[in-house]
């Protein structure tokens, strides 16, 4: 992942990609930041009720008990149906950003010039991050991990606040309770237990972090042979007669054992890794607990507050560990998930190259447009014109050939076309560029395949095809890139090595035009 980025690079980055989801509904984050405000307080004003029902029970104040059950149905009645139909809407919501997403970065991928978009690294780094996507959640799962953040913030502070009010509370009863349940020990103790708990929390958080990296780069890895067997080899129906004919059945069954016999240790380090992190959670969850029931015990005994209110200050001093544990859990999480996701905003990031009217890469439909403009055409020191006042328009669709006697101007009007000549009047369009004002756009659009061919004889097929790579200055990863496509594309394999000299004619041909 190269040089590990600081916290608040990683929230900046987090930030940008919450506003790239805003773009794509703005309703998505209000709706995830009310569920987060509604999971946090649900579980208090429960606690709330049933410490008054309990209490007014105690008392003997039945009708009063009645009214605090009826709060406490409706309540949860209400809150309930609430966080269901946020619950219910998750799928939506997830979709949502999910093609939302998918949207931009194809729109993105248009915009950019053929160079960068077959960039290895930019193809590399977008495919990394949509597979991690895929196997974490992408931004859905980002939006996810901020609400279950924001949630438990929420309820932290919360929790916070009932338990310093549970220490400061005044004792009724005197002697050794009075001075065990003094608001100053109370304070310390908690001070020394929350302390604790949360540096302890944050090893185990920072250590379970480590490890899921590593984790999740070999799951990745691993995914990739299986996903590839899976999805473009046993469900391929067009592989399938392939295989038949070939009797490739029991290689590829071997394929994919081994691909299994790779994934099986990395699936099990994730669940040993997973379940080390939970269990010691809990540990520290449990010691929370204990000190709770002992504190709030006391407190109880010593007259500081009712018996109704033991299980609102307890369950508010286990909920505030277990939150300090999801914050610290849900923060790594946000952080992991920028170091990928993040790569999303580097891609939509890119400046486009586009100076003219379609893209520089070679369309696929082969639909481009060549526009004569009054363009003639005469040698230096000649008053006679090879071509004069030519204008028409042609549209590539088809095969075209330019027939004419000699002299006619065939070969100027290639030239012309190939910027190697400049018409002495007028101007040429391809594809909405100027041969003579745009000439290296218009050689990225064309092709040309003259009567002698273009190899070098003393040098092998690849050698030919890497010095023209040298030519349009390719990176050396490129060039083995393009080597690759044209070899499969004119079926130059079996000659890569051979001096092209020592070629057929069609075959120097073949050669030719792939250069």
């Amino acid at each position: 992942m190269g040089k590990q980025s600081t916290f608040r690079e990683d929230y900046r980055k987090a930030f940008r990609l919450l506003n790239l989801v805003r773009t794509m509904d703005a309703s998505i984050l209000p709706q995830s930041i009310l569920q987060a405000m509604l999971e946090a307080w649900s579980p208090y004003v429960s606690l709330f009720f049933t410490a008054r029902l309990i209490d007014r029970l105690m008392a003997g104040n039945f009708q009063a008990a009645a009214w605090s059950a009826l709060w406490l149905l409706g309540s949860s009645l209400i809150l309930g149906l609430l966080t269901d139909y946020f619950s219910s809407r998750r799928n939506l919501l997830g979709n949502q950003i999910f093609h939302g997403l998918t949207r931009l970065l194809r729109e993105k991928a248009m915009d950019l010039n053929y160079a960068t978009i077959s960039d290895p690294d930019v193809a590399k780094s977008v495919t990394s991050t949509e597979q991690f996507s895929r196997f974490h959640g992408g931004l859905f799962g980002l939006v996810t991990q901020f609400q279950s953040l924001l949630k438990s913030m929420l309820s932290a502070l919360t929790a916070l606040v009932l338990i310093v009010s549970l220490c400061l509370a005044p004792t009724r009863n005197g002697g050794l309770l009075t001075v065990l349940c003094s608001p100053m020990p109370n304070l310390i103790s908690l001070g020394l237990v929350v302390g604790g708990t949360c540096y302890l929390s944050s090893r185990v958080n920072r250590r379970y972090q480590s490890q899921e990296h590593q984790n999740s780069v070999e799951h990745v890895d691993a995914e990739n042979g299986l996903s590839y067997l899976l999805m473009h080899v046993f469900c391929n129906i067009d592989a399938g007669k392939v295989i038949r004919l070939y009797d490739m059945g029991d290689m590829l069954k071997e394929n994919y054992r081994r691909y299994m016999d790779i994934a099986r240790p990395v699936y099990v380090k994730m669940c040993k890794s997973e379940r080390a992190f939970h269990l010691l959670n809990t540990a520290l969850a449990g010691v929370s607990s204990i000190y709770a029931y002992l504190l709030v015990l006391l407190k109880v005994m010593a007259g500081a507050v009712s018996i109704g209110s033991f299980t609102q200050y307890v369950g508010a001093l286990a909920a505030f560990q277990n939150d300090i544990s999801r914050i610290l859990y849900s923060s790594m999480r946000v952080r992991r998930m920028v170091n990928y996701l993040g790569h999303f905003l580097d891609f939509l990031a890119l400046k486009s190259t586009h100076t003219g009217t379609i893209p520089t890469e070679k369309r696929q439909d082969h639909v481009y447009e060549i526009e004569f403009h009054h363009v003639s055409f005469a040698y230096p020191g000649s008053t006679e014109p090879v071509l004069k006042d030519l204008s028409c328009k042609l549209t590539l669709k088809h095969k075209m050939a330019v027939v004419g006697l000699n002299g006619a101007g065939k070969t100027t009007t290639i030239k012309m076309l190939s910027c190697l000549t400049k018409p002495t009047s007028g101007d040429i369009l391809v594809g909405g560029y100027s041969t003579t004002k745009e000439p290296e756009q218009v050689k990225r659009l064309i092709g040309v395949s003259p009567q002698e061919t273009a190899v070098a004889p003393n040098l092998s097929v690849k050698e030919n095809l890497e010095l023209i790579c040298g030519i349009h200055s390719f990176s050396k990863g490129k060039t083995e890139e393009k080597i690759r496509e044209l070899s499969g594309q004119f079926a130059l394999d079996t000659v890569l090595k051979r001096k092209a000299g020592k070629l057929s004619g069609g075959w120097q041909r073949r050669v030719s035009i792939a250069m």
